[in-house]
């Protein structure tokens, strides 16, 4: 099914495959270093993480909602 759609629609030749993959990269090592630094929940820091990568997806026109 996913080699159906990506043959049937034109794909931004400038991205990597996840779109945004450097960017969300970067974001886990800060939020999990800063959850081990202030002593929070790598929990806390997941959810900041998929924050985090819906608004980066959302400002490159890419369709995202965001999961509980």
């Amino acid at each position: 099914m996913v080699d159906q759609i990506f043959t049937s629609v034109t794909v931004n030749p400038a991205w990597t495959f996840p779109p945004d993959l450097t960017t969300v990269v970067q974001d886990q090592g800060d939020d999990f270093n800063a959850a081990v630094t202030n002593h929070t929940s790598i929990s806390d820091a997941l959810d900041k993480l998929q924050q985090q990568v819906v608004s980066d997806l959302q400002s490159q026109n890419i369709s995202v909602e965001q999961g509980s």
